[in-house]
């Protein structure tokens, strides 16, 4: 909640908290977007590995010979995402640093270059 500091033992005017309460709403706002990114980096691991099954790929026998072309299963929406993550962020085959995946998909994110991707499939979101 934004609060008021009082001065002078609550003799003179209150200072106002607003601006500090603002740059923790930007911090925590950063921090959702984080979330949401590591969240979609997972969903799009597991969409992929959950195509590989589904497309008879896995176990893996060739890792480069898989083109995703299970994406018939997934919804309009759904498969526009993935198709805009995996355009961001390849298939993770090997244990590996992701900041520079999770920073990609914070960026579409707060772009909204994620959300067109999806809405030019399936029409404006509310």
């Amino acid at each position: 909640p934004v609060t008021n500091v009082p001065t002078s033992c609550g003799i003179e005017d209150q200072v106002s908290m607003g601006a500090t309460e603002a740059r923790h709403v930007e911090e925590m706002v950063d921090d959702v977007v984080q979330i949401l990114a590591l969240e979609l980096l997972v969903a799009a691991q597991a969409i992929t590995l959950r195509q590989r099954i589904l497309a008879g790929a896995w176990p893996p026998k060739d890792q480069d010979g898989f083109d995703g072309s299970a994406n018939a299963t997934l919804g309009r929406g759904t498969a526009a995402a993935m198709d805009h993550l995996r355009s961001l962020v390849p298939e993770r085959v090997d244990d590996g640093e992701m900041t520079g995946d999770v920073g990609a998909i914070a960026a579409a994110i707060q772009s909204g270059s994620l959300l067109a991707a999806v809405e030019a499939a399936t029409g404006h979101l509310p």
